[in-house]
């Protein structure tokens, strides 16, 4: 009965250590590959643009409707 137990007791501790290696191993390599996803959504969505590079979009006229706003007199109260 002893010899059962202590075999026992061996099994579960080297299958203790297996998993856990296995597992340590297995969150390793999913965090690597988080980390790469992140790294590659990062450049497909943020392309490197030179230094100084300026982009302007729209047509960059104004139609004469628009107004530059109102002017507002300002006076001082004290």
């Amino acid at each position: 009965m002893l010899k059962f137990l202590l075999i026992v007791l061996c099994v579960f501790l080297l299958l203790r250590m297996f998993t856990r290696n296995m597992v340590a191993s297995s969150f390793a390599d999913m965090q690597q590959k988080m980390r790469d996803e992140i790294e590659r959504r990062n450049k497909a969505s943020n392309p490197q643009k030179p230094e100084g590079h300026v982009s302007v979009s729209g047509d960059g006229k104004r139609s004469s409707t628009e107004k530059g706003g109102e002017y507002v007199d300002y006076e001082e109260i004290k």
